[in-house]
């Protein structure tokens, strides 16, 4: 495959679903409020282009921890098939023509992705593989996304006092989530050496832990329904990766219950 055939991939459309969540949720919920045509179908496609630009970029600011990952070292740029100058310039390009076309369109919108490079920049040459720290600074990516959905459907923020229950959700859901998936590479043997010190299964639990706990304080503060129902989902899927509600477990835990109540 030629370079320009590896970018492609390099820029995982797979993630479109899985690291944007908070974005799409913000189309479904004020798309209704301008009338979407193909200037907010194609800011839509800038945004999710920027983004693979984006994780481009990560990825060539840690070839060489990837390199040294087992898991991360098949990558393309930490593997040597994509070539990194090409790579760099395929990125650079990518994210000015985004950026520029968003300009165009919406000027908050545009605040609020120069933002979200900012983060992602400062987080892959600075903050990342600092324990604990790194899962607080990139969670708040989430809300980010969420605000720059809003704008692109035309909604004028000026100001986030309506949006800070439903923000501080999604910030503290995704500071959960976070720590759950660091928790599942270190159970499963993706231990790294990182700049302060390390992680723990412990401590990781005691983070995720608390941070499940202030999202449901802060579901307290959310009444509307929609959000409650996203929260609810969310939750569930919390539970189900901090106590494994696998079929083998939930068999078990009614062997146990039956135990329990059997007459001796």
């Amino acid at each position: 495959m030629t370079q320009v055939g590896l970018l492609l991939p390099a820029l995982k459309p797979e993630r479109i679903f899985t690291s944007h969540p908070s974005f799409f949720i913000g189309l479904a919920l004020f798309w209704s409020h301008s009338q979407f045509d193909w200037k907010h179908t194609v800011a839509v496609f800038a945004y999710l282009l920027f983004y693979g630009a984006v994780y481009l970029l990560n990825d060539i600011a840690d070839y060489k921890g990837d390199r040294r990952d087992y898991h991360n070292k098949s990558r393309l740029i930490a593997s040597n098939r994509l070539n990194r100058k090409t790579a760099t310039f395929a990125a650079v390009v990518l994210i000015a023509v985004t950026l520029g076309y968003v300009g165009w369109f919406s000027l908050q919108m545009l605040g609020y992705m120069l933002l979200l490079l900012g983060i992602n920049i400062f987080y892959s040459w600075a903050m990342k593989g600092v324990p604990y720290l790194e899962l607080l600074f990139i969670s708040f990516t989430h809300p980010i996304k969420y605000l720059t959905a809003l704008s692109l459907c035309g909604v004028a923020i000026t100001t986030l006092l309506p949006y800070l229950p439903f923000l501080s959700l999604m910030y503290f859901v995704a500071c959960f989530l976070h720590a759950e998936k660091q928790l599942g590479k270190l159970q499963g043997g993706r231990k790294r050496t990182f700049l302060i010190g390390n992680y723990s299964s412990r401590g990781l639990s005691v983070f995720g832990n608390f941070f499940l706990f202030l999202a449901f304080i802060s579901l307290l503060w959310t009444y509307g329904r929609v959000e409650f129902l996203f929260a609810v989902f969310v939750f569930s899927i919390g539970i189900w990766l901090r106590f494994g509600f696998s079929a083998k477990n939930a068999a078990s835990f009614v062997n146990k219950l039956e135990n329990l109540f059997q007459p001796r």
